[in-house]
């Protein structure tokens, strides 16, 4: 038995999900930067690594310090897919 796929549907198929993994990191992300510019990194991380806890992830510590410092920065965090 030959099964094959059509690449192009699959593809969207898989972009569609992985955005809709992906925007709620992203407009969480928005809204500790729209609270959090300028504060102190270690403020940051608690919410950062809470917006992770919330929707079943994780995120390493490295990546804790980077988004917490980009964000106190005011800095945008971005997730893409």
């Amino acid at each position: 038995m030959n099964i094959s796929f059509a690449k192009k549907p699959l593809n969207e198929v898989a972009q569609t999900q992985a955005s809709e993994v992906v925007d709620p990191y992203n407009k969480a992300f928005e809204s500790v930067l729209n609270g959090f510019q300028g504060k102190p990194v270690d403020q940051i991380k608690l919410a950062i690594k809470t917006i992770f806890e919330a929707h079943g992830g994780s995120i390493d510590d490295a990546d804790l310090e980077s988004y917490s410092a980009l964000i106190s920065e005011g800095k945008r965090v971005c997730l893409t897919s």
